[in-house]
């Protein structure tokens, strides 16, 4: 039996009717079609690294390579 896609929430008399730009059948990645694509494109942008956190990054990335040359690693503040 072949999986065939709901088409409930893109029915014109259906109040969410152009909600649903794409199908939401489970893609090879079993994630795919979970969300909107303009949902996904929202998670990723707030779910990026504010400079704060690049910048802690790079201190902390600077006190390891310091620990592994033998170095003295400089104080960084969280």
């Amino acid at each position: 039996m072949d999986h065939v896609p709901s088409d409930h929430g893109r029915r014109a008399h259906h109040p969410h009717a152009d909600r649903d730009l794409f199908p939401r059948d489970f893609g090879r990645d079993g994630a795919s079609g979970l969300v909107t694509l303009d949902r996904a494109m929202r998670a990723r942008d707030v779910s990026r690294p504010t400079m704060a956190d690049e910048l802690e990054a790079a201190e902390v990335v600077d006190s390891l390579l310091a620990r592994v040359d033998g170095r003295r690693a400089r104080a960084y503040a969280r």
